[in-house]
């Protein structure tokens, strides 16, 4: 197999770090498919991509959430009028006993 470079530019070192990720998942799923016995290599390549798999996804979810987040704390609040209510009595009306 001839080996090939590539070049990504990525934005922060949680994205590079979940690249390297994808490409060990799938070196592993490569490595777990020439050495799982003859009539099990679905199986074991199938059990492994869904526990590794399911961590890389989980991962890129939180990436994700976290860079919304982020954003919003970024841009603030917002500030603007609020309505006020009218004036009036802020006290319960006596039930006529006192």
């Amino acid at each position: 197999m001839s080996l090939t470079t590539i070049t990504l530019e990525v934005t922060s070192p949680e994205q590079e770090a979940l690249l390297r990720q994808f490409h060990a998942l799938i070196t592993e799923m490569e490595d777990l498919a020439l050495s799982a016995p003859a009539g099990q290599v679905v199986d074991v390549c199938e059990a492994a991509v869904l526990q590794r798999g399911s961590e890389v996804s989980r991962q890129v979810l939180q990436q994700a959430v976290q860079k919304r987040i982020e954003a919003l704390e970024k841009k603030g609040r917002r500030y603007g009028r609020v309505p006020v209510a009218e004036c009036g009595r802020t006290v319960a009306p006596g039930d006529g006993s006192s």
